[in-house]
């Protein structure tokens, strides 16, 4: 059973690596480092969690596009709790409180938020728990709602159908119940499925909904699942879809935000981030067509100017505006207290 399954698995991961190659003369002309439009922008009052444990835990961010005074809605891996913000020239201001996104108990483990059509979606990780590799359903549960203008959410639909439909998806059968990172907590069985799924990142585009993986992430190669939106949470055909995506060697997906014609990537460590030797980066996919890296973003301690502070990991990307020249996008953090969000221009 062990080497049949080995087998299979192979030969998935050989036909998955099909025209994905990261093209020659991008690897020729690595993308820029780029440095944030100054320091990172003020959260007053802080984000309304008494534990700075969940203050340092954004990780997943949507704003409303080209509009003074944009809302964005900010979700945190720990808890089950996310908030509405409002966004100026040099702040960041909670708005409301933070309000519940399950309607059971269990970690939803919230990894990703989009806005489209006024709509606010949001993704668990859809993973097991990191340490101990114990299962942890509730996770594996997307939200949907609206907003009212005083921060609350509106019309909250809830569902666990996204696991189902990976459950029928070869390459990811093999992955759902793997542990993440070195695993050492599972069992044989999950050991051997090993990497685990470890969804980061959420996207609508069109009629599509994309889910962005950190793992699995192999030689380089991370995937990507997208299906019909509303048929996800309404019901119909979802029309599912796999993509595997060239990233290079130990990165995946930490968050994905929706341009006008593309799709933009925030790429950092895979699960193994232990090994991870590439720098943060924020790369352009149509789909169906390769990635196309824009730049390094060049993130340093001295930025955030916040005591709360572990790690810069960035795990959270919104475009607030785009022109033929440039993105600019907002980056918040994981362990920083309240994300520390920093604005970018990116080149295109």
């Amino acid at each position: 059973m062990r080497v049949a399954m080995k087998s299979t698995y192979s030969l998935l991961c050989a036909v998955a690596l099909v025209g994905f190659d990261i093209p020659a003369a991008q690897a020729a002309n690595p993308s820029p480092g780029v440095r944030p439009n100054g320091a990172a922008l003020e959260v007053r009052p802080p984000f309304g969690f008494e534990k700075k444990k969940t203050r340092r835990s954004v990780s997943g961010v949507a704003c409303s596009a080209n509009q003074a005074g944009q809302r964005c809605l900010v979700v945190f891996d720990e808890g089950t709790k996310a908030q509405f913000a409002q966004l100026g020239a040099k702040r960041l201001e909670p708005v409301g409180t933070p309000f519940e996104l399950t309607a059971t108990d269990g970690e939803l483990d919230a990894e990703g938020a989009a806005l489209a059509g006024g709509l606010y979606y949001v993704t668990g990780s859809h993973s097991v728990k990191r340490e101990s590799c114990t299962v942890n359903p509730a996770s594996r549960t997307m939200i949907r709602f609206g907003s009212s203008p005083n921060g609350s959410p509106l019309n909250l639909v809830r569902t666990t159908r996204l696991w189902d439909l990976m459950r029928d998806e070869p390459y990811l059968k093999l992955h759902l119940e793997g542990c993440l990172g070195e695993g050492t907590g599972g069992t044989s069985e999950q050991l051997q499925r090993r990497p685990g799924i470890n969804i980061e990142g959420i996207a609508v585009a069109g009629d599509r909904l994309y889910v962005g993986f950190r793992a699995p992430s192999e030689a380089g190669i991370a995937p990507v699942y997208s299906v019909d939106a509303k048929a996800l949470f309404d019901g119909g055909d979802a029309k599912p879809r796999l993509e595997r995506l060239s990233l290079g060697a130990h990165l995946g997906i930490r968050d994905m935000a929706t341009a006008r014609e593309s799709i933009l990537l925030l790429v950092g460590p895979d699960d193994f981030e232990a090994g991870a030797a590439a720098a943060w980066h924020v790369a352009e996919w149509k789909p169906g067509a390769a990635p196309r890296k824009l730049a390094t973003l060049d993130v340093r301690k001295e930025d955030i100017g916040d005591t709360c502070f572990e790690a810069i990991k960035p795990e959270a990307l919104a475009i607030l505006d785009e022109s033929a020249t440039r993105f600019r996008v907002l980056v918040m953090s994981d362990g920083v207290c309240d994300g520390g969000p920093m604005i970018f221009d990116l080149p295109r």
